[in-house]
């Protein structure tokens, strides 16, 4: 039975909103709980769809120790203020000082930037690093949103990211990290190949719902996945997180450098390849609603898609409201 730290620290920053998120937002209970710490984590996550619910139930029932350490997430918002960044990683460290551990389990949500850092994880990792010291296996889940880093991949022994997007397998994603932790903790290692790509994926064009694009390159990366290379991954990033590191990743890894860099150079051949389905169209206002006169479409939705506040747009814009009002029109 090994002994496994569990810890929690999320945020999808949206760098164009003109919020800061201060330590208060972390703190209180939203749509998932507020900052927790200690035992009270496993009661505040218990049977949730999040990574760090599918990690600690399926290593409790392999029969490993779980050691709850802290566990926050903030809504969508605005850079993270640098005072609770670094209030929350001083509670963390503070949590590992001297703690006995075979590996910890990080819940990451991997495009935190804060008002100093663009790469507030690789950050994280790199002092958390500093205290429990470079041998002990470090597994972290990821968001589909997530910003790939050299430094993340340097400090941690796999990352495994979201397959879903709107995302339905946060638990299910815990798990494979854990599958992953258990293989590390039986001696195996696995070498990590990772490529970033120049381009930004527009969300809209993010959703796995449908077959073209980003569904076939789920599927495609599962298909290049083998007991020997566990994990093959497409993950798209998050462009309202504006930094050098922005746009797509791809990463994998297996037991042997080569396989992990073959399953690198493929998936990112099937990606090259269909990188004009990415390039959807998106409508102005007065574009949307001259498409849609004269036709009897039922229902329609207009969306900013800029303003969504899922991420982490303020909600205050007001520009289909006004082409609605200048057109006059009805039932709206």
């Amino acid at each position: 039975m090994a002994r496994i730290g569990v810890l929690g620290f999320l945020h999808e920053t949206n760098t164009f909103a003109p919020d800061i998120t201060g330590l208060d937002r972390f703190e209180e209970a939203d749509a998932w709980p507020g900052l927790t710490e200690g035992d009270a984590l496993f009661e505040a996550t218990r049977d949730m769809n999040l990574a760090v619910s599918g990690f600690i139930a399926a290593m409790q029932a392999a029969g490993h120790e779980i050691v709850p350490l802290l566990w926050c997430s903030a809504n969508p918002s605005g850079p993270v203020a640098d005072a609770a960044f670094e209030t929350i990683t001083a509670r963390i460290e503070t949590h590992l000082q001297g703690l006995p551990l075979d590996g910890l389990f990080l819940d990451l949500h991997g495009s935190m930037v804060t008002q100093s850092l663009d790469d507030a994880e690789g950050e994280l990792l790199r002092r958390l690093r500093a205290v429990t010291g470079p041998a002990l296996p470090y597994v972290a889940a990821l968001d589909f949103h997530a910003i790939i880093t050299q430094a993340m991949v340097d400090q941690t022994q796999a990352m495994v990211a979201y397959h879903s997007y709107p995302h339905v397998d946060m638990a299910e994603t815990g798990a494979r990290a854990a599958r992953m932790m258990q293989r590390l903790l039986a001696g195996e290692t696995f070498f990590a190949a990772w490529r970033k790509l120049d381009f930004l994926v527009s969300m809209p064009w993010q959703s796995t719902l449908g077959d073209e694009p980003a569904g076939a390159l789920m599927a495609a990366a599962r298909a290049l996945e083998t007991e020997d290379c566990p994990e093959v991954q497409f993950i798209p990033g998050f462009p309202l997180s504006d930094t050098p590191e922005s746009g797509p990743g791809v990463l994998a890894y297996a037991r042997v450098p080569a396989r992990a860099t073959h399953a690198v150079q493929m998936l990112v051949q099937a990606i090259e390849a269909r990188r004009t389905a990415f390039s959807g169209r998106l409508y102005a206002p007065d574009e949307a609603l001259d498409a849609l006169a004269g036709r009897d479409t039922g229902r329609t939705i207009l969306a900013d898609t800029q303003d969504n506040p899922g991420g982490g747009g303020a909600g205050d814009t007001t520009g289909v409201l006004r082409a609605l009002l200048r057109r006059h029109t009805r039932h709206a």
